[in-house]
């Protein structure tokens, strides 16, 4: 199973290979054409390029510093720390260009050697800051305040700034030489540069082995390009003799190229990409506020934004979890839609090894269909969904999890090689995951909440509060309609003697059984409640007195003797109606009423000596 999108391995190739070939192409130049340029000509390419990668450097460490408040997440301080130390980096690259052999003096005298001092100074402490940001993991989880460690890197950098400018500018001969005239580099100037390629190498091993450690492929995958561009950078450092031939020049070309890839890692993949994305999901919370707090409007507003953020989707599809093996779809759009109704069932595998907590792309959809299958047999799914997994080029899944918790699944399907999805794509629906992922746990727990409001949690059936709102509802209706109802109340005989006799579990089995067989009997047309402790209702629509009376005989004779399953009792349910029109024409008198004929029936009962009895009389009487 392939699971990411275009693999590292091809990338990080690719971009080798781009870097040898421009390496080949240099070193056959400088043996088969002149490659040295003049003076001028060099000074304003070098200054050129160079003033680039110092812009892109404070560009860097300012995107960083302005931003630093929001970069709160593990991936933010990563960016954090390394653009932070792009501060020193800038000012020695700046130095290093003003400091080059031909550029007038401003502040300081140009010579080779100075502008070489201030390169090697500004390559060491730039793979210094990556290494720093790879290896702090600890240390970067455990801060807390972003403003706080930002001022801190800053402070370093301006006194490393500081020192290493004054090495460089006041006392330069503290470094052995390392460019003669005439003679090229020194052996000390080759080793230094060969140990920057060994720590560059080290980074790029360390950003390869990175799996699921909260930075995006696509950081990961820019900074790679940097190391790789930066490297080729350093080799050709290692081969010029004149600071005005091919080889420098290329080596120049490449540090750009290498820049550039970190500016992408760093502003395009790490801050506008999430920003963005960030952008979309406070729209996409603003508009849950206007909605209500359920799983079919919230659903709606989610995909409409998903679709905005992914707009290569083809399909999307979303799962929620009913139970440990029970998904429905509650959301279908796009290709196949008309053939997958919302509401469906299904059956699903959900293996947490494959599909566990992260968002992923298969390359091979056909994967996904083992999960809709439960314990090695194939269920009731569509034919639909093998044929569209089979036609689809590349499928997105998001788990909608929680902590602990897994509320469902998205899947997102591409059918063509013109919509395929890219590591942004990846980088937002992480993103998009954890906002949605709230909301709809945010609206379970609201379904939950009210039907525990609504609800009474041992007998199943509506509560009082839901049965008097049900009851206005029928009487507007009814109202409208010029249509009777009827009022049922009806009540346990002998509950407390239930409780004190065989123990609560018993009372509560009774109670239970009542919740059974109330709803059986109030069926479509009626509505039955539990309206607290041994009170029980059913409301009527479209009953009129007649059939009231009818249906009044039936439940008296129906509950006159409930045998309870396990325990030595039979016991019985008192019942008393009232009709709208005929009884009265208010929901206050209809219920006073049915109350009063129900207790009426309850003291015959009870003097009747039928309220409760136990099992042997009951086995006596048979």
């Amino acid at each position: 199973m392939k699971m990411p999108l275009l693999s590292r391995p091809y990338k990080f190739i690719t971009a080798i290979s781009v870097a040898a070939l421009g390496l080949g192409v240099a070193y056959m130049l400088r043996l088969h054409i002149a490659y040295d340029f003049k003076s001028e000509h060099f000074l304003a390419m070098h200054t050129l390029l160079e003033l680039t990668t110092v812009f892109i450097s404070f560009t860097v460490f300012g995107i960083v510093w302005f931003l630093r408040d929001g970069l709160d997440d593990f991936q933010g301080k990563f960016i954090l720390l390394l653009g932070m130390n792009y501060f020193t980096v800038g000012v020695l690259d700046l130095f290093h260009t003003l400091a080059y052999e031909g550029m007038p003096e401003l502040f300081t005298s140009s010579s080779s050697h100075k502008a070489t001092i201030f390169w090697l100074f500004a390559r060491f402490w730039a793979v210094f800051a990556l290494l720093a940001a790879l290896f702090c993991r600890k240390c970067l989880a455990a801060e807390d305040d972003n403003r706080n460690a930002a001022s801190r890197y800053l402070i370093i950098n301006y006194i490393i700034s500081f020192l290493l400018c004054a090495i460089a500018t006041v006392n330069p001969e503290v470094v052995p030489p390392l460019i003669v005239k005439g003679v090229g580099l020194t052996s000390f100037k080759i080793t230094l540069e060969l140990i920057l390629i060994a720590l560059y190498v080290f980074a790029l091993a360390k950003i390869w082995r990175m799996r699921k450690n909260g930075i995006s492929e696509n950081v990961l995958i820019n900074l790679g390009y940097f190391i790789i561009f930066t490297i080729a950078s350093e080799l050709t450092f290692t081969e010029y003799t004149t600071i005005y031939d091919m080889c420098n020049f290329t080596g120049h070309l490449y540090k750009a190229a290498a820049y550039y890839c970190l500016f992408r890692a760093v502003y395009c993949s790490g801050v506008i990409n999430n920003l963005y994305t960030l952008g979309e999901m406070a729209k996409m919370s603003a508009e849950l506020l206007k909605q209500d707090i359920s799983l079919d409007p919230i659903m709606e507003v989610q995909m409409n934004k998903l679709r905005k953020i992914i707009p290569d989707a083809e399909h999307v599809a979303v799962y929620i979890a009913e139970s440990d093996s029970y998904y429905r779809s509650s959301y279908v759009w796009g290709r196949f839609s008309d053939h997958i109704p919302v509401g469906r069932r299904f059956r699903m595998n959900l293996d947490k090894e494959k599909f566990g907590h992260s968002s992923m792309v298969l390359d091979n959809p056909m994967d996904l269909l083992k999960i809709f299958q439960f314990e090695g047999q194939s269920t009731d799914i569509p034919l639909e969904i093998p044929l569209m997994l089979n036609e689809a080029r590349q499928l997105m899944y998001i788990p909608l999890t929680s902590g602990t918790q897994h509320f469902g699944l998205i899947t997102i399907y591409s059918f063509s090689a013109l919509h395929s999805f890219g590591e942004d794509d990846l980088e937002k629906a992480q993103v998009f995951q954890r906002f949605a992922t709230l909301a709809i746990a945010q609206a379970k727990s609201q379904e939950i909440i009210s039907k525990l409001s609504f609800e009474d949690t041992l007998t199943g059936l509506p509560n009082r509060r839901l049965f008097f709102a049900e009851l206005q509802e029928i009487k507007r209706t009814a109202q409208v309609n010029q249509d009777p109802y009827t009022i049922i109340f009806l009540d346990m005989n002998g509950l407390k003697f239930v409780n004190d006799t065989l123990g609560h579990a018993a009372g509560d089995a009774a109670l239970k059984q009542i919740g059974k067989l109330l709803k059986a009997e109030a069926g479509k047309l009626g509505i039955a409640a539990r309206l607290g402790g041994d009170e029980f209702a059913i409301a009527y629509r479209s009953m009129d007195g007649a059939s009231a009376r009818e249906t009044l005989e039936r439940l008296r004779e129906k509950f006159s003797a409930i045998k309870l399953p396990d325990y030595a009792i039979i016991f019985s349910l008192a019942v008393g109606a009232a009709t709208f029109p005929d009884d009265a024409g208010d929901d206050e008198t209809l219920v006073k009423i049915a109350d009063d004929r129900m207790y009426e029936h309850k003291r015959a009962m009870k003097e009747a000596g039928v309220a409760l009895r136990i099992l042997k009389e009951a086995t006596a009487e048979n």
